[in-house]
């Protein structure tokens, strides 16, 4: 080990004397600096700063071949440590407005494109082939900015319209208005949607804001009219237009092209001024300058309604996503019907209809309101569907067969509701009474009607002149659709939220019943579970926690702590079924946790393994997504798992000598040929005096 050292300390001295060399040879010490905006694949904005792209890039992600690899061709090929899997590859994109993300490179080109405020995205894209050609899918975002424009009329100021909007003084003085957008185009747009002003401009799609189609795809940004004025040629054939100026950063410049070309974050000054002069050009005459920028409000903008000069197209809301008031509804045989109500999401989507189904008539059917009759024993599940984007949320109905016995009983011994929402309970006999144990979670009225108050568990007693018999409510938070309770997402059952540490399939025969497969989502992580498992438990329901725990957690026994002292990461994932505990599972389930790679650590050093109550452990397949911050593994039981990135037991510790050797001799022959370029110079400078 000795020796070892001994060529580190000759390896880093030349290290030293080389890269000193290297710096003494360059001639970049007067290059140019650029600031832009590196968007990295986890979607996090950074600022990156350099003298060319690499540099930009590099002094976001670190400059190590570990953090970002780049080949001679100036592609990426390897990110954090990780190569792109099959059938994809690692893309550094450039924003260009009318062109979208645009594939660059790592070289003379991309340096050539390099602007300070040019955005900048690292993704993992799918390859595609098709005709010869090879195109990588683009980042599903764009980058957006605000956009200032400065407003004047030089004339035309005295129009009906402008009178009734502006002031005599906002008209002949001019005024700033600002919007964002991901080009100057649509900030523009945005702008005047803000102030209510009028506007007929291309979009650039072949449409124009106000309608109409036909439009030219290259001209985004075009004016068709503004402020109800639009181009105007005049005997002496000059015209009178809204013309258009870009600020260059001392001046302003006559913009010959549209304002979709221009990216807010390069170019964020306009000025849009109405005015006659020849088509081919115009000097400003703008005594105004971005120094002095104080935007309008748009409360003293317009005079009249809300609304009332917006002529542009009316915007459809998409459907994002939709929920049900309970995702689990009790009945005995030919009982009262109960009514299931759905939340859409947004709650201003433009179109909320919906259509309702029952997988078994047979059991209980549905009608358009979302009214649910039992008819017999047995289990169905019902869905409801959005008309616009196929969303959906499930409930699962259970209907039982009276007693015989003539034991009070309760149709079903627990339930869910959301917040702010009812469901209805219902008993064998007449119900003298009901309470609640926890008012505050959730109440009951005289007929049995649970409203959720707040997140929590409360329980619902039910009493009659034969005894007592209840039900445990847990209310959920209102119109959780990003990780439901109950939600189907194309043919998977979604269970949970992520704002809880547990997720309850409430009716898990009728959720098997369906065929798919079930996910249950926690705030610490989510279990994929495949229906054959599903179908391989025995229980009325399923609950499972996913827990991020502590090394010195109550969760570990004492051989455990020890031996996950150096862990990164301890998830503790527990289930039980009808009040009885489940480790071992009839097969497969995969498990998806958040987990950052500390940037120290390669892929390679990253370990998951099953921690045994023993304290011995057994390592598992992973995989991690740099790009997610996410890790997957797949278990057959649910325990305890340890995510680490220690190295190994086998390792040495240090570089063989071999290699040592290696990376001395190609220091060295660095170190010389930066030397000789040190004398070269020098020979050069010698000629020159």
């Amino acid at each position: 080990m000795k020796s070892n050292k001994k060529v580190i300390a000759v390896m880093f001295a030349l290290l030293v004397v080389s890269t000193g060399a290297l710096v003494l040879a360059s001639d970049d010490s007067d290059a140019a600096s650029y600031t832009a905006k590196v968007y990295t694949p986890d979607g996090v904005l950074h600022t990156g700063t350099g003298s060319n792209l690499t540099g930009v890039i590099t002094s976001v992600t670190g400059s190590a071949s570990s953090d970002i690899e780049i080949a001679a061709n100036g592609t990426i090929t390897s990110y954090k440590g990780e190569t792109a899997p099959a059938g994809k590859a690692w893309v550094l994109f450039q924003w260009i407005p009318m062109s979208d993300w645009t594939v660059t490179l790592f070289n003379s080109s991309g340096n050539a494109a390099l602007v300070s405020g040019t955005s900048y995205a690292i993704h993992l894209s799918i390859i595609t082939t098709s005709g010869g050609k090879t195109t990588y899918s683009q980042p599903s975002f764009k980058p957006t900015a605000t956009a200032y424009f400065y407003i004047q009329f030089k004339e035309q100021y005295d129009m009906p319209y402008v009178q009734n909007l502006l002031t005599e003084s906002q008209r002949k003085t001019g005024f700033w208005i600002s919007g964002t957008g991901s080009d100057a185009a649509d900030a523009f747009y945005n702008a005047c949607q803000t102030y209510h002003f009028e506007v007929n401009m291309n979009m650039g799609d072949g449409t124009g804001s106000s309608g109409g189609s036909g439009y030219s795809t290259n001209l985004k940004g075009w004016l068709g009219s503004f402020m109800k004025m639009g181009d105007q040629q005049l005997p002496d054939q000059t015209w009178r237009y809204w013309v258009q100026y870009t600020w260059d950063g001392s001046k302003w410049d006559y913009n010959n092209s549209c304002l979709g070309y221009f990216d807010p974050n390069v170019m964020p000054y306009f000025a849009v001024i109405r005015q006659t002069t020849i088509v081919e050009g115009a000097a400003s005459g703008l005594a105004i300058t971005p120094s002095s920028v104080s935007v309008l409000s748009p409360s003293s903008a317009w005079d009249g309604e809300p609304g009332k000069y917006d002529t542009g197209p009316n915007t459809n809301v998409k459907v994002t996503g939709i929920t049900l008031n309970t995702t689990n509804l009790s009945f005995f045989e030919n009982g009262s019907n109960q009514k299931l109500t759905a939340t859409i999401s947004p709650s201003n989507a433009t179109n909320k209809g919906v259509a309702w189904t029952s997988s078994n008539q047979s059991v209980a059917t549905v009608d358009s309101d979302g009214n649910v009759k039992p008819l017999k024993e047995g289990n169905t599940v019902i869905t409801v569907t959005t008309a616009d984007g196929n969303k959906t949320a499930i409930c699962s109905v259970t209907v039982k067969k009276q007693s015989s016995s003539g034991v009070f009983e309760l149709a079903s011994s627990a339930a869910n509701v959301e917040v702010g929402k009812t469901v209805q309970l219902s008993a064998n006999q007449i119900v003298t009474s009901w309470t609640s144990s926890d008012a505050s979670v959730a109440k009951v009225d005289s007929s049995g009607k649970v409203t959720g108050v707040k997140v929590g568990t409360a329980t619902i007693t039910a009493a009659s002149s034969s005894g007592t018999a209840s039900c445990t409510v847990t209310v959920r938070a209102a119109n959780t659709s990003d990780g439901n309770n109950g939600t189907a997402t194309g043919d998977t059952n979604v269970f949970g939220n992520s704002t809880n540490s547990t997720a309850n399939i409430p009716n898990l025969p009728s959720v098997a019943a369906t065929g798919n497969p079930a996910t249950l989502m926690t705030k610490d992580g989510k279990v994929e579970i495949p229906n054959a498992v599903l179908n391989g438990m025995s229980g009325a329901d399923l609950t499972v926690k996913v827990e991020n725990v502590d090394k010195n957690s109550d969760a570990l026994n004492e051989k455990q702590k020890a031996k996950a002292k150096g862990a990164d990461k301890i998830i503790d994932i527990t289930a039980e079924s009808s009040g009885t505990g489940i480790h071992v599972l009839g097969g497969k389930v995969k498990v998806t946790v958040t987990y950052t790679l500390p940037s120290s650590a390669s892929v390679k050093d990253l370990s998951v393994s099953y921690l045994k109550e023993d304290g011995t452990m057994e390592k598992i397949d992973h995989d991690y997504k740099h790009s997610e911050k996410t890790l997957s593994f797949e278990t057959n039981h649910f325990s305890l798992f340890v995510i680490s990135t220690a190295a190994g037991s086998g390792s040495s510790g240090g570089l063989d000598s071999t290699t040592m050797i290696v990376i001395a001799a190609v220091l060295i022959c660095i170190a010389a040929a930066a030397a000789a370029a040190v004398m070269l110079r020098r020979r050069s400078s010698a000629k020159a005096e």
